[in-house]
């Protein structure tokens, strides 16, 4: 039984790799985009759990009770981000700018984004806006 949860933790360790590749292939082309990496621990000793339900079904809770350990298991550790600047290429468009170092700053509805994506326009007022209308902030506010 043992080695069945050996290779799900493996599967589920390569699935998260697939994951990340799959969106970082299908971002390569967005202007800014950074792509994600994986690193993978294994690790001597895993204690196995079996996940039961407690409680009413409308507001279910769980109990982990020890089933047995496992040797040698695997798992995604953690998920970065490569902030590695990209490659500068000319669009021939007046608005499209590009940084070798930090970030473009806009408006969010909750706040302030940070992005790399250099590709604006201008609004109805003469804003200079991201393809999602919000607003590009300067020094002293919207430009």
């Amino acid at each position: 039984m043992r080695g069945l949860y050996l290779a799900e933790a493996a599967m589920l360790t390569q699935q998260a790799k697939l994951n990340l590749i799959s969106h970082n292939l299908a971002n390569q082309r967005t202007a800014g985009y950074k792509s994600d990496e994986s690193a993978q621990t294994s690790f001597n000793e895993w204690l196995i759990c079996s996940r039961q339900s407690m409680g009413r079904p409308a507001a279910p809770s769980f109990s982990y009770q020890p089933v047995g350990s496992m040797p040698h298991s695997v798992a995604v550790s953690e998920i970065r981000t490569d902030l590695t600047p990209g490659a500068i290429e000319e669009t021939g468009r007046e608005l499209d700018f590009a940084l070798s170092s930090g970030y473009f700053t806009v408006q969010g509805q909750d706040g302030l984004i940070y992005t790399r994506n250099g590709r604006f326009f201008l609004n109805q007022e003469g804003y200079l806006v991201t393809a999602d209308n919000l607003p590009v902030l300067g020094d002293n506010g919207a430009i």
